[in-house]
Order: C-alpha cells, then sequence, then structure tokens
C-alpha cells in the first residue's frame, strides 16, 4: 500500500491554505525528565513525539492486489509475441487500484538519555544516547559535547554526533538570551557517509 494526503496541493495555489488549516488531526506527546545528582552531576531522560496523525484530506492510497504470476518464458520462433507476452503477465499484474479512505500513522518514538560533568558553573561536558525507530528498526545515535556559558546572556556549544546510517557529524551553536527573547545559531558538519547500520 502506498499512502499519500495532500500531494495534489503543490499544483496550484492550495498550499498556504493547506498550511495553515486542513482537516488532517493529530496528537502527540513529549515526556523529560532533568535530575541534578549532586554539584558536579546530573542525568536526563526523554522520550519524544508518544502520538498519531490520521490523514483525511486529499488521501490517496494505492495498492497492487496480486503481484504474483507465472512466466513460461518466449517461444523463439515467435519473438514479436514478447511485447503481448510481457504486458498480460506483468504489467496488467501490477496495476494498482486506488481509494481515498483515511489513514493513520504513528510518529516515529525517539528516546534519549544523557550524563552531564559540570566542570565548574561555566564548563560542562555531556555524553548522550539515544534511539529512533527507522522502518520499524530501532536505531540507536550516539553523541558528545561541550558547553561554555561567557555570562548569563551567552553560550556555545560544540558538539560530534553518531547518527543512524550516517558517520560522525560535528556541530557548533551559540545561543544569546535577554530576558525574554533567545537568540539560537547551529550548524551541523557532515564529515562522510557510511554504510546502511
Amino acid at each position: 500500500v502506498f499512502r499519500t494526503s495532500g500531494l495534489d496541493i503543490y499544483q496550484g495555489d492550495g498550499i498556504a491554505t493547506h498550511l495553515i488549516s486542513n482537516s488532517n488531526r493529530g496528537l502527540a506527546l513529549d515526556l523529560g525528565i532533568d535530575y541534578k545528582l549532586s554539584r558536579y552531576y546530573s542525568v536526563a531522560f526523554s522520550v519524544l513525539d508518544i502520538g498519531y496523525i490520521k490523514w483525511s484530506e486529499n488521501v490517496v492510497n494505492q495498492t497492487v492486489n496480486d503481484t504474483t504470476f507465472t512466466y513460461s518464458g518466449v517461444a523463439l520462433d515467435e519473438l514479436g509475441n514478447v511485447r503481448e507476452t510481457l504486458e498480460d503477465s506483468l504489467f496488467n499484474k501490477l496495476k494498482p487500484t486506488e481509494t481515498n479512505d483515511p489513514y493513520n500513522t504513528f510518529l516515529p518514538i525517539r528516546m534519549y538519555g544523557s550524563w552531564t560533568y559540570h566542570y565548574s558553573d561555566q564548563l560542562s561536558f555531556s555524553a548522550t544516547v539515544g534511539s529512533r525507530l527507522i522502518q520499524r528498526k530501532v536505531k540507536m545515535l550516539y553523541g558528545g559535547a561541550v558547553t561554555y556559558k561567557f555570562g548569563r546572556a551567552l553560550t556555545a556549544s560544540a558538539s560530534a554526533v553518531k547518527l543512524p546510517q550516517q558517520f560522525f557529524n560535528l556541530g557548533a551553536s551559540l545561543a544569546a538570551r535577554g530576558g525574554p527573547v533567545q537568540l539560537y545559531i547551529a550548524c551541523l558538519l557532515y564529515t562522510s557517509p557510511s554504510p546502511r547500520d
């Protein structure tokens, strides 16, 4: 089954309306805890994207019902029939059936755990492990970071992360805050792809 919702909005002026208001509904919940073990150590755990989406607007479901066929070969003295034989036995079997029935999808749940060593009030080191559900398989990610606070208004960090199906990625961020406003900038350098996990 190949399911889509809203693909036709890209063929006209309906994208703005669709992004602001549509009948696809969902619900999601994020849970997390950050616990300071001592002056030097803290741990954090989170579970993200516990939820679903009910797709009901502009739904197109395509299903191929029967994908088995028997191909008995081609007689060498009748090579002109190769195309007709393939169309009858293969192409006609793979024609999809289309419906517009609503469907539900669950969000891919993500889980993270981290340990932080607070060397001082300004400098800290973190190690993180996490999991993602990718194509119904649990894939792990690992990371390490160093964070430095320049007073109360400016924080900088650098990190190395091993994401699922990738090599180590290097990143850096800078956050500035003043009163109720916070500005944040980050970049991530993909160093090299690796074979699939």
